[in-house]
């Protein structure tokens, strides 16, 4: 009987064990997912809110050059000193003409970097970034001119809305990053990420 007795306390015990592993290891699967959503969640916040800076910081330019050629150069060159180091995620931009709402041309939603046509505005990509670097030639606008990049809407003669300078027109920036997931909990997929900012143009500009 005592060997009976201390045979079923020998197989309880070991009975709890497993089930005290097998909590553990459903316990730190739950805390582990934890850490990994609050890292993966608390970086795109960070990213979001330079993406949000950036978009600011260059329709805040575009407004004050106004009616410049080398308005747009200038929004650029603010949005990837404003990314900093998110600045490789960058995919596109678009500078446009919003309407009374603040809305963006339906043709630039979707317009592919170097967009020519009929919408006001002018789409821009890594390409475009990298040019950055020589301002001077036929690329980028200057004082009363645009270059080849920036001349879609161009903005030394195409932001004012109507004959007067004082009527001049309301100025977007959009500005869209792609964030790779580092844990791929929500997938493998970049994230996209985009802000948008419309101020109007300044006409003592």
């Amino acid at each position: 009987m005592k060997h009976r007795i201390w045979f079923n306390r020998a197989t309880k015990s070991e009975s709890e064990r497993g089930a005290a592993l097998v909590e553990l290891a459903m316990v730190l699967t739950f805390l582990m997912l934890l850490v990994m959503g609050i890292f993966e969640i608390g970086t795109a916040w960070n990213t979001s809110q330079g993406v949000t800076q950036a978009s600011r910081d260059g329709a805040r330019v575009g407004s004050q050059l106004a009616v410049r050629g080398e308005a747009d150069y200038e929004i650029l060159k603010s949005i990837e000193a404003s990314l900093g180091s998110d600045f490789p995620l960058l995919t596109r931009v678009v500078v446009f003409e919003s309407d009374v709402s603040g809305q963006m041309p339906t043709a630039c939603q979707t317009a592919a970097p170097g967009y020519s046509g009929g919408a006001n505005c002018n789409v821009y990509g890594p390409t475009h970034f990298a040019a950055l670097a020589s301002p001077a030639g036929p690329q980028w606008g200057s004082g009363s001119t645009c270059g080849s990049s920036d001349q879609n809407w161009c903005s030394a003669t195409e932001r004012i809305d109507g004959p007067s300078i004082t009527n001049l027109t309301n100025l977007g920036v959009h500005v869209e990053v792609g964030k790779s997931s580092v844990t791929q909990l929500f997938g493998s997929g970049p994230i996209q990420i985009s802000e948008t900012t419309v101020m109007r143009v300044e006409p003592g500009s």
